[in-house]
């Protein structure tokens, strides 16, 4: 049984259900989904992720969060970002809200396609670590200044996509620490829920293998560059793609990410397949020039996948 947890409200049933048609098609294994929703919603919404896994006879659990679960959270400050939800810090309760015969899961968040069997990322082995992750694709500018008052060659993870070891979670506590961490230390959370894993995980995680949370800006030539070969070999063999590019997202009408299609094959066999894609043609001006760019490999951060000899760089 391969455990998966998602989080969702009325407004990202699509993408999340187009991530679960991904899934389904890609393993062989029994999979349960746990997908944490908000508490009013709506029928409707939920009786279309059932419809769409149906056929692959996998199973769905779905579990309400109140809103007192969350009220006392660092949300909403001008600093922070302002295209996620609330519903960003589910995660941070999992080890009140999922069953305690569950200790080990992978989470994922809705704008990601899964390409191959997601049992090999469930069976990383994550013994004595918090969780498994991937190295975030702003790394550099999340620990520059030491914002999170933790050693900078400890890194800075995406949350995006995890493997949790949830035994260990609730071995060490982990929920009292967010809400310590969060009451504490509020005035450097800008990332959510994101900031409060790496600052109480920096030094209790494991670094995985970019196969399993592709962002976007890996793709783009020169971190590609950087990285070198193993993030050429992950491009190559991709678990997870990551769509996290704020305004570029593959249920736009315009989004420029390589693996765009690759979505939309999803979703064409999905319980969405004649949902109209979302207009972000008339974005701002500067959107559209580097959209315009993108398009014909103009721009400065050229895509690694329109470099017809990847195998030089």
């Amino acid at each position: 049984m391969i455990n998966i947890l998602l989080s969702t409200d009325d407004n990202y049933v699509m993408p999340t259900g187009v991530l679960m048609t991904s899934i389904c098609e890609n393993t062989k294994s029994e999979v349960t989904f746990y997908i944490m929703t908000n508490a009013d919603f709506k029928d409707e919404s939920r009786s279309s992720l059932k419809r769409n896994i149906a056929k692959y006879n996998q199973n769905i659990v779905f579990i309400p969060v109140q809103p007192s679960a969350t009220k006392d959270f660092p949300f909403g400050r001008p600093d922070q970002p302002t295209h996620v939800s609330v519903a960003t810090y589910y995660r941070l309760l999992i080890t009140n809200l999922l069953p305690k015969n569950v200790d080990k899961i992978i989470y994922l968040d809705g704008d990601m396609i899964v390409m191959d069997d997601i049992a090999d990322y469930f069976n990383e082995d994550v013994d004595g670590y918090a969780v498994g992750a991937v190295i975030d694709q702003d790394m550099d500018e999340n620990v520059k200044d030491e914002r999170l008052e933790y050693p900078k060659q400890d890194g800075y993870f995406n949350a995006g996509s995890l493997l949790i070891n949830l035994k260990y979670w609730r071995e060490h506590h982990a929920y009292e620490e967010f809400i310590k961490v969060m009451h504490e230390k509020s005035n450097i959370i800008i990332f959510h829920d994101q900031d409060v894993l790496n600052y109480v995980f920096h030094d209790k995680k494991k670094w995985l293998s970019p196969r399993y949370n592709i962002q976007t800006e890996f793709l783009v030539a020169k971190k590609v560059a950087r990285y070198g070969k193993e993030l050429i070999k992950a491009i190559k063999n991709p678990l997870a793609i990551h769509f996290c590019m704020r305004g570029s997202k593959p249920w736009m009408i315009r989004c420029d990410n390589p693996f765009t299609e690759v979505w939309r094959k999803y979703k064409s066999i999905s319980v969405w397949a004649n949902s109209p894609l979302q207009n972000n043609v008339s974005g701002n001006l500067k959107n559209r020039i580097r959209m315009f760019l993108v398009k014909y490999h103009l721009w400065k951060e050229t895509y690694y996948l329109t470099i017809p000899k990847i195998e030089e760089l």
